[in-house]
């Protein structure tokens, strides 16, 4: 018996329970676009024999899940989604991930990004439950966070990103680690969480440090400036700022340390009413892009 705005959506009792019953309701439920929360009662003569009466709950979490609803309520217990036992049932959960890679691609095709989330955010989560390998992981969380950003759900983004993080720390320090820290900072920013942001983006600095990487080293600690600039901490971001450019080096991209040169006295005019610094910034940056045969971007 499903809750009424199922029903209304069109779900016909009679396709079940009738033949292959969890892959049936799962396909049923997945087409009729179910999200949120979701509710379940049954008594044992509603369902078909297919499940044995101690597993009847754990079944029908797992096959509820290809809905994707953040939680499935079934007789008054609730599963939270990453608790739904999706890997007891490797065969259907494949065939859940063959559809909604589908969709998604229906979806991209089409250029409408808001109907690829739910299948993206169903991808994720079975393929985290099925052990994919990491590198399917890290490539559904990275495009579900890319997905999230284009539709401005800054959080939602973040934390996609965040996925991804977490996946590749399994792997060490590495270039695409500190890129998915970059952005998953970038996304924090945006949502006006500047304090993740700037420790984030120090966190991709950390890790651009031990691989050696100067230059990236440099842009994410200017980035974690921009981030206290943002949190008001200007005095801390003032000496990030300066940090940059020592991180880049004196041989460094003389543009690169005008921008730090040039943020510094944004923060002096704009924030802080100190004008004979900020004229002297922007002179110094003047000069500094002009010998990297800029024009000040």
């Amino acid at each position: 018996r499903l809750a009424s705005p199922l029903t209304a959506k069109g779900w016909d009792p009679a396709l079940w329970p009738i033949g292959d019953t969890s892959l049936r309701f799962g396909q049923i439920l997945a087409e009729l676009g179910a999200s949120g929360a979701l509710s379940l009662f049954f008594s044992p003569g509603d369902v078909s024999s297919l499940w044995k009466a101690e597993a009847m709950e754990e079944q029908l979490a797992a096959v509820l899940a290809a809905a994707g609803p953040a939680s499935v309520q079934i007789n008054g217990k609730t599963w939270v989604a990453p608790a739904i036992p999706v890997a007891s049932m490797p065969e259907l959960a494949e065939s859940w991930i063959a559809a909604d890679g589908g969709r998604v691609q229906a979806a991209v095709e089409s250029g409408d990004m808001a109907r690829a989330v739910g299948p993206l955010r169903r991808l994720l989560g079975l393929k985290e439950a099925l052990k994919k390998p990491d590198s399917e992981i890290v490539e559904a969380a990275d495009f579900l966070a890319k997905v999230e950003g284009k539709l401005e759900h800054w959080d939602r983004a973040a934390a996609a990103a965040a996925k991804a993080v977490d996946t590749l720390l399994r792997k060490g320090n590495s270039e695409a680690l500190a890129q998915e820290l970059s952005l998953c900072a970038s996304y924090l920013n945006d949502a006006r969480r500047f304090e993740d942001a700037h420790k984030t983006y120090a966190d991709a600095a950390a890790v651009a440090e031990i691989m050696g990487n100067r230059n990236m080293r440099a842009e994410m600690i200017a980035r974690s400036g921009v981030a206290l600039e943002n949190g008001g901490r200007f005095e801390d971001a003032l000496k990030a700022f300066d940090e940059a450019v020592a991180a880049a080096g004196a041989d460094g991209d003389k543009a690169f340390a005008a921008r730090q040169i040039r943020r510094k006295g944004r923060i002096y005019l704009q924030r802080q009413n100190r004008y004979i610094e900020a004229e002297e910034a922007f002179g110094n940056a003047m000069k500094l892009f002009a010998e990297a045969g800029r024009d000040g971007d």
